[in-house]
């Protein structure tokens, strides 16, 4: 407030920040004995751009609040997606290994090992 930082020992500073709206009349009568006119609607411009960036602040405040909670919301949702998908997979894990033991497995078979491939000798060429 530009009263209290050019004239702090008014006396009617409380009542006129209690009633700023009340009282706006008085309190630019006040200020024009001790402000010029130009520092009055510099302070005004000023406090009226504080509080434009101040809404502005919190409506980027807001839309990322929004922002977060929709993420979030996300989130839950892929928990859960990959907790069922992770069910699903211990599921057909043990039917696999349920079928596996049905099948009857052949006994006394040994796994045929590879047999190399003669290759040819190699003529010298020395004379």
């Amino acid at each position: 407030m530009l009263l209290k930082q050019k004239h702090a020992t008014n006396a009617n500073l409380k009542a006129y920040q209690k009633f700023a709206t009340m009282k706006a009349d008085k309190i630019l009568y006040d200020l024009l004995e001790v402000a010029t006119r130009e520092e009055i609607i510099k302070n005004r411009r000023d406090f009226g751009k504080s509080n434009e960036q101040l809404d502005k602040e919190e409506a980027d405040h807001d839309a990322l609040q929004e922002e977060k909670s929709d993420i979030e919301e996300e989130n839950d949702e892929l928990q859960s997606e990959n907790e069922e998908l992770q069910d699903q997979n211990e599921d057909l894990e043990d039917q696999l290994e349920a079928e596996k033991k049905k099948e009857p497995t052949p006994k006394n078979v040994t796994p045929k090992k590879p047999v190399a491939k003669a290759s040819p000798k190699k003529k010298s060429t020395r004379k």
